[in-house]
């Protein structure tokens, strides 16, 4: 017996097409037949994940090694160029330890490059604690002995004392704080759209058969092998929603 049939009539309330538009927005096609099938997605004609659903779990499970890497990405961001559209494309150049990661005004591209310093020192102190920022630190430190052959100053002691073992990786205390934040913030928000666009309810008193949005995006994971998969972890995501969009999601 198939394990799921897609469905296409898009009459409001209908489960199934609920379940194939969340099987859908991530990046699959929910008619290929490996949904009839036990297993995960063929990850042929039903295609592969969407980068942003890829880097929100991949940030959300442990090692954490795509948060690890976002943040080096992010650490020590600099001003180096502001080009203004609205005034013929004019370009100012900023100085490199103008440091702003704000957003630009209407018509002006800011551009940011990290200088290997700066991110070095503002890792320093977390990577002996925290061991996302442990893992970072070590991407920045790989990536200038690369570049440029010269280890940055504020974690030359650190990379030497990590070569040697005198420092290990530091072990995460229970859950990782914001490791989960991008990826709930996205579930959320495809809960919504369920709701909004084929008029399920968000949630359902019947926890096992219930019919509602968030066992429809339930169902859809268990589908794809992605957790959470149970409809009571969707449901604890959807119900933190106000929480979530307080959360920045730009600091890793």
């Amino acid at each position: 017996m198939a394990r799921f049939d897609a469905c296409d009539c898009q009459e409001p309330g209908c489960f199934r097409c609920a379940v194939g538009f969340v099987i859908s927005r991530l990046g699959y096609s929910p008619d290929c037949d490996c949904f009839k099938a036990s297993g995960k997605p063929c990850r042929n004609s039903c295609k592969q994940m969407f980068p942003d659903w890829v880097s929100a779990f991949d940030c959300s499970t442990p090692p954490y090694s795509e948060l690890a890497r976002r943040r080096a990405a992010r650490t020590g961001l600099v001003v180096t160029k502001r080009i203004v559209l609205d005034e013929g494309d004019k370009s100012d150049d900023c100085p490199n330890d103008t440091a702003s990661t704000s957003t630009s005004s209407v018509g002006t591209v800011i551009i940011l490059e990290q200088n290997s310093e700066r991110a070095a020192a503002e890792i320093a102190t977390a990577a002996h604690t925290d061991p996302v920022s442990f893992d970072a630190a070590g991407f920045i430190v790989a990536k200038e002995i690369v570049e440029t052959g010269i280890v940055p100053i504020a974690l030359s002691n650190w990379a030497a004392n990590v070569i040697t073992g005198v420092i290990k990786r530091p072990k995460a205390r229970g859950k990782l704080t914001g490791a989960t934040v991008a990826r709930d913030k996205m579930i959320c928000a495809i809960v919504q759209e369920v709701v909004d666009t084929l008029s399920l309810s968000p949630t359902s008193s019947d926890r096992k058969r219930g019919l509602s949005a968030c066992h429809a995006v339930a169902q859809a994971f268990a589908l794809l092998g992605l957790m959470p998969k149970s409809y009571q972890a969707i449901v604890k995501i959807f119900e933190k929603r106000n929480t979530l969009k307080l959360l920045d999601t730009t600091e890793d």
